[in-house]
């Protein structure tokens, strides 16, 4: 049986091992969590980026769909006020004319464009 110095000296050393391996485990939890947290970050970076990229896209189309709808709409107008324009039209123009339009995503649900399918 172990004397009591002895026996105190070996309880120490039980402890300062039990310390150092908790020393060491919290120092490699420290080490992963940061470099998870670093991942992290650059995820969230990859997903903004991503989605500023998306509602670029987005406003780029609404902005060229909205050009587009002036466009049309000038044209129909200077059309109607051109000279000749209260003659009648040959129906298979009229017709090309339509079918043209209803391939624009803007006039596609328009109840004459449907109407063609």
């Amino acid at each position: 049986m172990l004397s009591l110095p002895k026996r105190i000296v070996a309880i120490a050393a039980a402890v300062a091992l039990i310390v150092i391996a908790f020393l060491i485990w919290q120092a490699v939890n420290s080490r992963q969590k940061a470099a998870q947290a670093r991942q992290d970050t650059k995820g969230a970076e990859a997903y903004a980026g991503a989605a500023k990229g998306a509602v670029a896209i987005v406003v780029a189309n609404s902005e060229g769909q909205a050009n587009l709808t002036a466009v049309v709409t000038e044209a129909a107008r200077d059309i109607a006020a051109a000279e000749g324009s209260q003659n009648a039209i040959p129906p298979a123009a009229q017709a090309a004319a339509l079918a043209a339009a209803c391939r624009l995503p803007a006039y596609a649900k328009e109840p004459r464009c449907i109407a063609l399918k």
